[in-house]
């Protein structure tokens, strides 16, 4: 019983020692197969490269340099170009960098055109409080080049709106002022109906959502002011519109008439006459439910 028991034994042992010969030798082998797949691999890796090298000195030698060359001859100008945003001439943000001037300057003339031609009713003053009241507010749209200081001067000039010239210097002397031009921020007002602080509607929004539904669907509209007010009443209801200030209602107004006065049915009919006071001020506290004291100080209840 001994005997076998140990010739068994044995025999397991001789299995035993097989198989870790077994598993030692695939190990080996799954070493070598990997490291054959990465020697391919960065063989791979290299003729991409190399291929990429070769491609981009083809790019420079054929390419790049003679398109260099064509801008430099046509009179562009290469360097760093920066079309940025100011406002009340501190800087607001930065738009785009350019290595080419003719390419700058083009798309700042399509910004500054198109800005211009959708422009409605720009802003003119910051929101007005007890203390400073209303602040001036000017957004300037600009291109900034950068310069060798030992050779040219950070100084520009420029015509003011009489005509006047102008010298404008950077504070930084590697960096010329290039051009410049106003940039329209559209001034937005609180319409009834609308949150008066996170929803607030520009111009354009009420001419083409409530002055021309009211145009299109009742006989009579008609277009008044009064304080801060902007009246928009039709033959049943009536809307309105409240601006940062009295002055900013006339001028509302104004732009107003200068578009859509030649709209058949649309009345501007300027203030609001002193005898209709109490009546719209009683339509107004119905119509809102504002008390007397809110609707007089122009201040409307934030919900």
């Amino acid at each position: 019983m001994r005997d076998a028991k140990k010739k068994k034994e044995r025999h397991e042992a001789v299995i035993a020692k097989q198989a870790q010969k077994r598993k030692e030798k695939r190990k080996l082998l799954m070493e070598k197969l990997h490291i054959k797949y990465l020697k391919k691999k960065w063989k791979k890796h290299n003729t991409k490269m190399r291929r990429k090298r070769i491609n981009h000195r083809y790019y420079i030698r054929h390419r790049k340099r003679p398109f260099i060359r064509r801008r430099l001859h046509k009179g562009d100008e290469q360097g760093r170009f920066i079309i940025y945003f100011v406002k009340n001439k501190e800087y607001n943000k930065t738009y785009a960098w350019y290595a080419w001037k003719f390419g700058s300057m083009e798309k700042f003339n399509k910004l500054v055109a198109a800005n211009h031609e959708r422009s409605i009713c720009p802003r003119l003053y910051e929101s007005r409080t007890k203390r400073s009241g209303e602040q001036p507010v000017k957004y300037e749209i600009l291109i900034k080049q950068k310069i060798d200081p030992s050779v040219e001067t950070n100084e520009s000039l420029f015509r003011d709106e009489l005509g006047a010239s102008i010298t404008v210097k950077t504070d930084d002397p590697e960096w010329r002022i290039l051009a410049k031009d106003d940039w329209y921020i559209e001034e937005n007002f609180y319409l009834y109906g609308y949150h008066p602080k996170y929803d607030r509607k520009d111009a354009k929004f009420i001419i083409d959502n409530v002055i021309m539904k009211y145009v299109e669907e009742y006989s009579i509209c008609r277009i008044f002011i009064w304080k801060s007010y902007l009246f928009i009443e039709n033959d049943d209801d009536f809307t309105f519109v409240l601006t940062k200030s009295s002055d900013e209602a006339v001028r509302l107004y104004n732009i107003l008439y200068d578009r859509l006065s030649q709209i058949e049915n649309l009345y501007f009919t300027g203030t609001l006459s002193k005898g209709s006071i109490p009546t719209w001020v009683d339509k107004m506290m119905e119509k809102t439910g504002w008390e007397e004291k809110t609707v007089k100080n122009c201040k409307p209840i934030i919900l």
